[in-house]
């Protein structure tokens, strides 16, 4: 019983030292990893998703006019979507606050690969907080808080180079050109990114 008791200790206090956002560690990340997607991000995606469903389901197009290039500057779809993105914005903010982890590694001795040097010059470790700042601007884009999504996704730009957050993070850049009405600027930020060698064509 005493040994069981101590081997119950020991693992929760190495269970809740691997809690701690201030270690980087195969154990932190994977906690934090693992709580970040079924915690937070998968309630947040779903409230995403589930207002583009209804605006999809729901939206009245005025066929007297022009119709919009893109639907999500329309102040009727504003109205509908508010309370879902907000409670998107919501779950990834708390993700980002509780389980974000930028400390470094400790690092190895001797020469790093290359793939080795992309891990550790990374400025977020967790994956799902990565996802959720995207997220984040795209829900802002849905609300109409346009303003903040620029900001949002400029963030991406400088945080998260060469992943494919930071491309999309461009077209959604280019996307609230285009309903601020700036054609000109659009075009040529898609252009620039779909001349880039990085750009995932499966995207």
């Amino acid at each position: 019983k005493r040994k069981a008791f101590t081997l119950f200790i020991l693992s929760f206090l190495v269970a809740l030292g691997s809690c701690s956002t201030k270690k980087n560690t195969v154990g932190s990340r994977a906690f934090h990893n693992l709580t970040s997607r079924y915690n937070y991000y998968f309630n947040a995606n779903e409230s995403y998703t589930n207002a583009i469903k209804r605006v999809e389901k729901n939206f009245d197009f005025n066929y007297t006019f022009p119709l919009p290039i893109l639907i999500m500057g329309d102040k009727q779809v504003t109205s509908m979507v508010g309370g879902d993105m907000d409670r998107a914005i919501t779950k990834c903010t708390d993700m980002i606050t509780r389980h974000s982890i930028t400390v470094k590694p400790d690092r190895k001795s001797g020469a790093m690969s290359v793939k080795e040097k992309r891990f550790f010059n990374q400025n977020e470790f967790i994956r799902w907080v990565r996802e959720g700042w995207l997220l984040i601007g795209k829900a802002r884009v849905w609300k109409g808080a346009h303003d903040e999504a620029r900001m949002t996704f400029e963030h991406i730009l400088v945080q998260f180079p060469e992943t494919p957050m930071w491309f999309e993070s461009q077209v959604w850049l280019a996307r609230l050109d285009l309903i601020a009405g700036d054609l000109v600027a659009a075009e040529d930020r898609l252009r620039t990114i779909s001349a880039n060698r990085r750009y995932p064509k499966n995207k």
